[in-house]
C-alpha cells in the first residue's frame, strides 16, 4: 500500500517549483487573437519559444528555452471579445516569476496594439 502525498504538498525531486496564471481580456473574435498567438513565427524570438501543443481556437502550449512553458486557453468574453488564461509553469525562483510575468504583460500589450490597427 502506498502513502498517498498531501494535495498542498510539492510533487517531484525540485520542490522549489513555482507556477502562476494570468488573464488577459482582448477586444476582438476568439479567431483573430488566436491566428496571432497561435503562430509561432508572430511572437518575439529572445525567449527562443517552440510551440508544443496547438489545438484550434482552444488552446497552445509554448515552450521556452529556460526549460519552462505556458499554456494558454481561449475563452469567449463580452461580445466580440477574448479571454485568453497563461498558465506558466516550471519557474525556478521568484524573480524568474517576475521576469515572465513582466514578458506576459508586454506581449499581451503589443498584441492589443495590433489588434487596435
Amino acid at each position: 500500500m502506498s502513502n498517498p502525498v498531501p494535495h498542498d504538498e510539492p510533487i517531484g525531486r525540485d520542490r522549489e517549483i513555482r507556477e502562476f496564471e494570468l488573464d488577459y481580456g482582448f477586444e476582438a473574435p476568439i479567431a483573430r487573437v488566436f491566428v496571432i498567438l497561435g503562430d509561432i513565427h508572430q511572437w518575439p524570438e529572445e525567449q527562443s519559444p517552440r510551440m508544443l501543443v496547438r489545438k484550434d481556437l482552444e488552446r497552445v502550449g509554448i515552450g521556452f528555452a529556460d526549460m519552462t512553458r505556458a499554456t494558454l486557453t481561449f475563452a469567449p468574453g463580452a461580445a466580440s471579445a477574448t479571454r485568453v488564461r497563461i498558465r506558466h509553469e516550471l519557474c525556478k525562483s521568484d524573480e524568474q516569476v517576475r521576469m515572465w510575468q513582466a514578458y506576459w504583460a508586454e506581449l499581451a500589450k503589443s498584441i492589443r496594439d495590433r489588434l487596435a490597427i
